[in-house]
């Protein structure tokens, strides 16, 4: 049985840690993000050059969100590990902007063309005028490979 999901009243600054430490949960988007009828870009030809070749990648466990600041004139996109806790008050400070909350349906079809569950960096192809930021886990930057799905669900 999934964990329930229990919001801070009149306060959705933070994801509720069960989103990310939920196993049913876990295995339910592997299930239809990574293991389901699409194809992932593993490597080039040229990396396998010979008949017999392989090459192994690890797939998924990446969390990315789209929040606005309280005005709405600026959007960030943030990518952490799973298992990371996104405190948006910690990152308002960090970044000095003003409260932060989550994008709406019609700010990430206008700015990344994707929707709620959908949401993955490749949607920045769309951002063409550059409006939303991307922020990054630093941690993720130590990974050799960052795996994202293909922005529809």
């Amino acid at each position: 049985m999934m964990a329930s999901l229990n919001f801070k009243p009149n306060d959705f600054s933070e994801i509720p840690y069960t989103v990310y430490s939920d196993e049913e949960i876990y295995q339910q988007e592997q299930k239809h993000l990574f293991q389901g009828k699409a194809w992932h870009f593993l490597g080039l030809d040229i990396e396998l050059p010979n008949p017999g070749d392989y090459k192994t990648m690890p797939v998924g466990d990446t969390s990315v969100i789209v929040v606005r600041n309280k005005k709405g004139n600026d959007h960030y996109l943030i990518i952490a590990k799973p298992d990371t806790r996104i405190d948006l008050k910690s990152i308002k400070k960090e970044i000095n902007a003003s409260a932060l909350s989550f994008a709406s349906d019609k700010r990430l079809d206008k700015y990344l063309k994707t929707k709620k569950g959908s949401v993955s960096p490749f949607g920045l192809i769309f951002d063409t005028d550059k409006n939303v930021i991307v922020i990054i886990e630093k941690s993720l930057m130590e990974e050799p490979f960052l795996n994202f799905h293909p922005n529809i669900n």
